[in-house]
């Protein structure tokens, strides 16, 4: 017959093991604290019964045993029945306070949905699709030739200059109707032109340098070999403050604009012998003023007596 044998009990408790038998006893101390709440419990019911019954026979109340029960059960069933409290500033800061995290995410999230809508919509941002941003510089090019063409209008002196700025207004809108790119692009350099032709102001005068003609018998073939005759003053434009501006002359030999300082215009025979004698009188050329360009104005006005003040001006750059 074997004998089993327990292990040697060690006179020394280790720590684990003293660590295991406080925790059960805790656990012991606290079962015991609940049964002894849950019994107070009765017995505060059982007292306060007796107590009511009392109360009631003295004061000749008819309550009876079963309704004082009924009371006691549904006063202390009340004890733990949740009421929301009154809304007020500590009660929603309260609410905002456990909520915090739930609020911060969906405040990142809206902030950030925002921000991207932001990003995608706004004209501003950059990044509206090709066809928007299209329209709107097609928008603000027709807007700026249109402001452009009021400038003009009210730099002119001259009425007929308004009645010009307001054919290129149509066919601008035309060209708005039609989305012509092209024609408002026309628009605007001739407007732009108008505009630097108005502010500019000088006078056209015969040449009197005494190393330079004055005035020229010129002949020439046209395009048809036809033999062509005419005299000619050699002129430039003079700013007031002396200076020589160059001009856009059409030459009438070539059929071509050219840009010089100095060109020909043609006069009449009487015209030229006219100033041919003034210059031979005493070798100085008195009557040197050709023509005005004013400002507000976009044409030179002719002032010397016999020149045809209106028409087609013949011109000429070579000699």
């Amino acid at each position: 017959m074997t004998t089993a044998t327990l292990p040697p009990i060690d006179d020394q408790p280790q720590l684990a093991d003293m660590v295991r038998i406080l925790d059960v006893a805790a656990e012991m101390r606290s079962d015991r604290e609940l049964a002894s709440r849950e019994f107070a419990v009765d017995d505060a019911k059982l007292l306060l019964r007796e107590r009511l019954l009392a109360s009631a026979r003295l004061t000749g109340d008819t309550a009876t045993p079963a309704e004082i029960d009924a009371a006691i059960e549904q006063y202390y069933q009340s004890l733990y029945t949740f009421k929301e409290p009154r809304w007020r500033l500590a009660v929603v800061m309260a609410h905002v306070y456990v909520r915090r995290i739930g609020i911060t995410v969906a405040t990142v999230l809206l902030t950030a949905g925002l921000c991207i809508g932001w990003t995608l919509f706004n004209p501003a941002s950059g990044r509206l699709s090709s066809s928007a941003q299209q329209a709107k510089r097609w928008t603000a090019e027709l807007h700026d030739v249109e402001l452009l063409g009021t400038a003009v209008k009210t730099g002119a002196r001259d009425p007929q200059v308004a009645a010009r700025v307001d054919e290129l207004m149509i066919r601008l809108h035309a060209a708005q109707e039609q989305h012509n790119p092209a024609v408002v692009h026309e628009v605007r350099q001739k407007l732009s032109e108008w505009q630097s032709m108005l502010a500019e102001e000088f006078e056209v005068r015969i040449v009197t340098d005494p190393n330079l003609k004055s005035g020229i018998d010129r002949y020439f073939n046209d395009s048809t070999g036809k033999r062509v005759s005419g005299y000619y003053l050699i002129v430039q434009a003079h700013t007031a403050d002396g200076r020589v501006l160059p001009r856009a002359i059409h030459n009438v030999e070539t059929g071509q604009a050219e840009t010089v300082s100095t060109w020909g215009e043609y006069v009449p025979d009487e015209v030229w012998e006219r100033i041919k004698a003034d210059k031979k009188s005493d070798g100085i050329l008195d009557e040197t003023l050709f023509a005005v360009k004013q400002s507000g104005q976009l044409t030179t006005q002719i002032v010397m007596n016999g020149v045809e003040k209106e028409g087609v001006r013949r011109q000429i750059t070579k000699w």
